[in-house]
């Protein structure tokens, strides 16, 4: 389940020729403006189906929007849906500690 984490592979040209990948393929996180990111959370958490996607896009714009009130409540709230989603016990800690 997402924490949060990213993962980086680098690249190098021998493994993009051993294991070339279409460009559709290749994800990128989407810049979006304030707002427009609250609103697509918000309409996600509605769902509850759609809680963790939720998630996942409000940690993939931490960074950026680190300093503003409004991401930091969805962002605090989302940790406490990742926890009420959460089965183990050791998962429920590490959002109720973040």
């Amino acid at each position: 389940m997402g924490k949060c984490l990213r993962y980086i592979t680098a690249n190098t040209d021998t493994e993009e020729q051993n294991f070339p990948f279409p460009k559709a393929l290749n994800t990128h996180i989407e810049e979006l403006k304030l707002d427009v990111l609250l609103q697509k959370a918000d309409h996600l958490r509605t769902n509850e189906s759609h809680k963790m996607e939720s998630f996942e896009l409000l940690c993939d714009h931490k960074e950026k929007f680190s300093e503003e009130t409004e991401f930091l409540w969805r962002l605090a709230r989302a940790y406490g849906d990742m926890y009420d989603l959460s089965t183990s016990t050791q998962e429920k800690k590490h959002y109720a500690n973040i």
